[in-house]
């Protein structure tokens, strides 16, 4: 039996680190409902080649989805052992929790977390700052010159990641001591 099976997560994003956190949960037997925007999800739009983009492709595999609004969207979180969010479009967190139920939990996967000073402060978050910030950009390029980032989106990719360990364990915990 695969290690997830009998779990609902549901999926709240329009970036790479929530949905590939959710497909992680997929791939490991979980059901992932993503609820999509009424426009449908912009990383569908991410393509060389036209839409779909073989990078929505990969991530929304073997996802169900629905679009925020169906009369299902307040089920669906409610009943959900997982929320994974990014806090993009018209979510927040008050409003993911408001829907979830008790015994849910919420990841949300932000570059500066759901308080502190650059949240408040609105900095803006693209990757380039974001390797800047954690200093992985000091040892990459010629000293004098300009430095440089590792290319694609890395950052999100991990956060996609440790979010799925964390988020894993968080529920397992919870669903221990209520049972």
């Amino acid at each position: 039996m695969a290690p997830f099976a009998g779990w609902r997560i549901v999926e709240l994003s329009s970036g790479i680190a929530a949905s590939y956190c959710g497909k992680m949960f997929t791939d490991a037997g979980a059901d992932v409902v993503k609820i999509e925007p009424p426009q449908g999800d912009p990383m569908r739009q991410w393509s060389a080649g036209g839409a779909p983009g073989a990078l929505f492709g990969y991530l929304a595999a073997d996802k169900r989805s629905v679009l925020l609004g169906d009369t299902a969207t307040p089920e669906v979180i409610a009943g959900a052992d997982l929320v994974v969010t990014d806090l993009t479009g018209d979510w927040s967190l008050d409003d993911v929790g408001a829907r979830a139920g008790l015994s849910t939990v919420i990841v949300a996967i932000t570059p500066f977390g759901t308080s502190g000073p650059y949240v408040d402060q609105q900095v803006v978050a693209n990757e380039f700052i974001l390797q800047a910030l954690c200093g992985s950009i000091a040892s990459r390029g010629w000293p004098g010159s300009e430095p440089l980032q590792a290319g694609g989106r890395i950052g999100e990719w991990l956060a996609g990641t440790f979010a799925a360990v964390v988020a894993a364990a968080a529920v397992r915990h919870g669903s221990r001591a209520a049972g």
